[in-house]
């Protein structure tokens, strides 16, 4: 008997249409997948379920009646109870409240009843019992807690709900193999009291252990629905991304094979991991030469750029050996970074790139004078090779003292690479960086990418679209729950392979 039903749900953001006449049925007693690549429409279509995002058009229907969730609030009257990917969990109160937050028990309809919290909280917690881990009781803060003891208290609050309809979106991204068995047999136990359970995850072991039925997603739209034993892996990855191959424009054929012809002339390597390993991966062994561009690709947060901030002397100690030009270089700090020719620009600008409120001047130099150390160098010499930099990347301003912030994002994050070329970097680091820019602007920033990498320039790419690796980088690492699962090189390079080798067990 069908439990839920969405009907020709659509939603847009702006010009971006996240969701394209999606119908889903869920089952009572059933495990139903969702899954498809970063911003297909899976985490949206549940929050419109879950009442945190107002779907445009469209009907939900519960046990045949149609019915109208506005808020959070209204779906859990409904009996619906959601695990979010971004937690929702009070740091600083226990782990016993934030269990009960939503759903906290009261005497005489006015008093938090703190006895019947403890208690049932228990009875969640025993669950887990032996795989929390150590430091983990009722009374503990949430903010002493691990990243993957905090996901299990998120995933404990929705248990706590009891209600009808679970949603779990990528529930066990955090959590080691002991931690996500044990929080499968308790979906078993679910499923067999009559619960539906909605699953989003990205590890195709997972999917094929506990679903029913799965539902592929792509751009928006529902593209199959059918039972986990009608199917395989392989099938699943093809009505992801549309088939085997990847059509690529002529354009982008064309720079591959300038990027290969170019490559074959510089033989010396700029850069080399050995079995570099931290908490966020283990045993990475990559090397990039003089004059290339690898790229770096994956599910996201599976180590991409943790591996990229590491070897910036911007994240966790490592274990492992570096060489930078043959030599041993061991990343303590940014600072030792750059003056050992490595350069850095992330995606995510407003914390990592620019200095906000300041001028475009003021964002252009810092590197310049951490290299050179001439902090008196005259402004109009300066003034004259920022803008020579800025018109490489046909950046859009009115004055080198404007601010900033007045700025478009693109051009923002033209400004930050822009930093780079002011004196020579030998490798230079990607971490994403065509994040929220239009297309426009990231054709400026490949055109001037592909430049460097002809002068000689060593390019380790990290990029959350498919297509930007597969149309700029020779070589990918496909990584995987930490891992280097695949190199893909030559005709490897295809969204099919890319898929393949991020969701297949490792």
């Amino acid at each position: 008997m069908a439990t839920l039903q969405v009907k020709n749900i659509n939603k847009a953001f702006g010009a971006t249409k996240a969701l394209i006449a999606c119908d889903l049925t869920i089952e009572a007693g059933e495990v139903h997948v969702l899954i498809g690549a970063n911003g297909c429409g899976k985490s949206t279509l549940c929050k419109i379920i879950s009442g945190s995002v107002q779907a445009d058009t469209g009907d939900i229907l519960l046990n045949n009646q149609k019915i109208s969730i506005t808020d959070p609030a209204s779906a859990q009257q409904h009996d619906i109870a959601t695990f979010y990917q971004e937690l929702s969990l009070a740091i600083n109160r226990s782990i016993e409240d934030n269990i009960y937050a939503a759903n906290e028990p009261l005497i005489f309809g006015l008093f938090i009843d703190k006895k019947t919290i403890k208690k049932d909280a228990r009875k969640i917690i025993d669950l887990f019992a032996d795989v929390v881990g150590d430091g983990f009781s009722g009374e503990v803060a949430v903010a002493t807690l691990r990243e993957d003891q905090r996901q299990l208290v998120e995933i404990m609050k929705v248990i706590a709900a009891d209600a009808k309809i679970m949603i779990f979106d990528e529930p066990t991204s955090a959590l080691d193999r002991a931690q996500a068995n044990r929080f499968f047999k308790i979906i078993e136990d679910l499923k067999a009291k009559g619960k539906s359970i909605i699953f989003i995850s990205h590890r195709m072991d997972e999917i094929f252990a506990i679903g029913d039925r799965i539902t592929v997603m792509r751009d928006g739209q529902i593209v199959s629905s059918v039972k986990i034993s009608d199917t395989d892996q392989n099938m699943v990855i093809e009505q992801m991304v549309g088939g085997k191959t990847i059509v690529q424009t002529n354009q982008a054929t064309k720079v591959n094979q300038s990027l290969s012809s170019d490559v074959a002339g510089h033989d010396v390597i700029g850069l080399e991991l050995k079995n570099l390993t931290n908490k966020q991966f283990s045993n990475i062994n990559l090397s990039v030469s003089k004059g290339e561009i690898i790229g770096l690709g994956g599910l996201h947060g599976h180590g991409q750029s943790s591996l990229l901030r590491s070897i910036y002397g911007a994240g966790e100690a490592v274990s492992g050996e570096i060489t930078l030009e043959g030599q041993a270089y061991y990343a303590k700090s940014p600072r030792g970074a750059i003056k050992n020719g490595i350069g850095y620009i992330s995606g995510n600008r407003r914390v990592d790139g620019i200095y906000q409120g300041r001028s475009i001047f003021e964002n252009l130099l810092p590197i310049h004078y951490l290299k050179t150390s001439k902090w008196g160098a005259g402004q109009k010499r300066l003034n004259q090779t920022a803008q020579d930099a800025m018109a490489e990347l046909k950046t859009l301003y009115a004055s080198m003292n404007q601010e900033i912030n007045n700025l478009s994002g693109g051009n923002q994050q033209k400004v930050v690479i822009a930093r780079w070329m002011i004196d020579k970097t030998n490798i230079l680091l990607l971490d994403d960086p065509t994040k929220g820019i239009d297309l426009a602007a990231k054709a400026d920033l490949f055109a001037l990418i592909r430049k460097l990498a002809n002068a000689g320039m060593a390019i380790i790419l990290y990029s959350s679209d498919d297509s930007e690796l597969l149309n700029h980088a020779t070589r990918i690492y496909v990584f995987n729950n930490g891992k280097i699962s695949q190199e893909l090189t030559g005709d490897q390079r295809t969204q099919f392979n890319l898929y393949q080798a991020a969701y297949e067990a490792v």
